[in-house]
């Protein structure tokens, strides 16, 4: 184990991935190991974890990935869940148009990989709701993204897990 930022003390290397687990040992996310951590202090409100992937700038645009978390007050079904956020998202962007929305499963949650592009970019995105949480995880990249790179993207996602019982400290 390593040192990252105070966000994610622990990471784990094995053969060219890290396994980042969250300070709370809530969840982990494995990347390869392009990805480097933005410091917590540069994070928005509500973003748990966010890294780059200098290696593969383009057009001045950096593929990312970006963990948003929020407290729910109430639960829903994960699937609605999904649905009403790409219906937010469909709405919100005016410049919206959808390439896919595949049904998926993350660490048993029933969900969607969503995939749309918006301007320049190129989104792939999940919605996990895990006990009234609901965890938004977002890779921005450049429209012209390669075949291979996005599917290496798109197995990033889906190594999201989160601990059913978390540790005592």
């Amino acid at each position: 184990m390593i040192s990252a930022c105070s966000l994610f003390p622990e990471i784990e290397k094995v053969a060219g991935e890290n396994t980042i687990s969250s300070s709370d040992r809530e969840f982990s996310i494995t990347l390869n190991e392009n990805f480097i951590l933005i410091s917590q202090d540069d994070l928005s409100p509500g973003t748990v974890l966010a890294a780059a992937d200098l290696t593969h700038e383009k057009n001045a645009i950096t593929p990312n990935i970006n963990i948003v978390k929020t407290q729910l007050g109430q639960t829903f079904p994960n699937y609605v869940f999904a649905k009403a956020n790409i219906k937010k998202a469909k709405e919100a962007l005016s410049d919206y148009e959808e390439i896919d929305q595949e049904d998926i499963t993350i660490d048993g949650y029933e969900t969607i990989l969503h995939t749309f592009t918006s301007g320049d970019l190129y989104y792939i995105q999940s919605y996990i709701l895990h006990e009234n949480t609901s965890y938004t995880v977002t890779i921005t990249s450049y429209q012209d993204i390669d075949e291979n790179l996005l599917d290496e993207y798109i197995k990033i996602i889906k190594t999201l897990s989160f601990t059913k019982e978390k540790e005592q400290e």
